[in-house]
């Protein structure tokens, strides 16, 4: 029997409790966001290389990139894939830029940081780290 006369937790016991819980929560949320971002990174990433993919179709069958400034409704559908911009969970903002009919540039923005890709495939910008690396 407990000299108390009940059974229970002391405030001690608690206090301990409660103490390595937010110890435990301290180091788990930052890596937690770290792993986050890591992977809406990599789906950014893989989204560049649909809209390169989309570009290089594009220029096969149409003979030029497609330029986002010419009016049309469904830009998008023109290198074959829906507008990543919309309905998307990711803090990523996707735009195409076709200075001329044989360059592009696609970039993904979030925030201040950006990554591009080119017409050759070459990944420029950086996150937290170079946009090539994972």
């Amino acid at each position: 029997p407990s000299p108390r006369g009940g059974a229970g937790f002391t405030l001690a016991e608690l206090m301990v409790t409660i103490g390595l819980i937010a110890i435990l929560a301290a180091v788990a949320l930052p890596q937690f966001q770290k792993t986050v971002q890591r992977g809406h990174r990599r789906a950014a990433k893989d989204i560049l290389l649909t809209i390169y993919a989309g570009e290089q179709v594009r220029k096969a069958t149409e003979g030029a990139f497609f330029d986002p400034d010419a009016p049309s409704p469904t830009q998008w559908e023109e290198i074959f894939m829906d507008d990543p911009n919309v309905g998307s969970p990711l803090p990523v903002t996707f735009t195409v830029t076709t200075p001329t009919a044989t360059t592009f540039t696609a970039t993904a923005t979030s925030g201040s940081k950006s990554c591009t890709i080119d017409e050759t495939k070459t990944f420029t910008g950086t996150w937290d780290i170079p946009c090539d690396q994972d």
